[in-house]
């Protein structure tokens, strides 16, 4: 059965170039900090965390303020946490964030997760500039969150995603006080007309 999620695809920097028991202290810090972070919003139901090793998909029901609110939150406290250790130590992230329909079903070798939602947040991970603590999003989540005439988010458009199939990827920048960074200029699309083009809010 297939049911919408927010996806936060999360990237702990720099991973692979880590010794052996510098990425096990990587993990487990982000796995504490997540989970310390989740349990300040019980309005978050249908917690699934989905792990990578340099980093994972949390998938995530509720109310898109909810949704930024925790990640604030989070990304604060991870900062405040590596802001303890030596550099070597340190888990600095980077996120995206995207809203579509997931198929989750038990498999014989565990849990499967069908459907493009997070092969989309995906791609925009892969696609983001490597910059610490900066936040995107896809048009699908931009959509959900312009909803709210209140939320205290910058919304800047970025330069398209183009996957290996040609497809075209719209990319948001999120920006709030203790959330995100601001894009360098070349990261910011061309074309200022296109920066809130709801004609495409599919994300695929």
């Amino acid at each position: 059965m297939s049911q919408d999620y927010y996806v936060i695809g999360i990237d702990v920097m720099s991973y692979s170039q880590k010794r052996l028991e510098e990425q096990v202290h990587a993990q487990d810090l982000l796995d504490r900090t997540l989970a310390t972070s989740l349990k300040q919003f019980s309005l978050l139901p249908n917690q699934i965390w989905i792990d990578g090793g340099d980093g994972g998909y949390l998938l995530l029901t509720g109310e898109v303020k909810h949704i930024m609110n925790f990640l604030e939150h989070f990304f604060m406290s991870l900062g405040r946490e590596n802001n303890k250790l030596k550099e070597e130590n340190r888990a600095p992230v980077r996120c995206a964030i995207h809203y579509d329909s997931i198929d989750i079903r038990q498999g014989e070798l565990g849990p499967k997760y069908t459907g493009n939602a997070i092969n989309v947040c995906s791609r925009l991970l892969s696609g983001m500039n490597r910059t610490p603590n900066q936040v995107v999003c896809s048009a699908n989540f931009r959509v959900h969150l312009t909803k709210f005439n209140d939320h205290l988010e910058t919304i800047t458009r970025l330069k398209d995603i183009v996957d290996k199939h040609g497809n075209h990827h719209p990319m948001y920048n999120l920006k709030r006080n203790n959330l995100g960074t601001i894009p360098a200029s070349t990261e910011v699309h061309p074309d200022p007309v296109l920066r809130f083009d709801d004609t495409d809010t599919s994300g695929k």
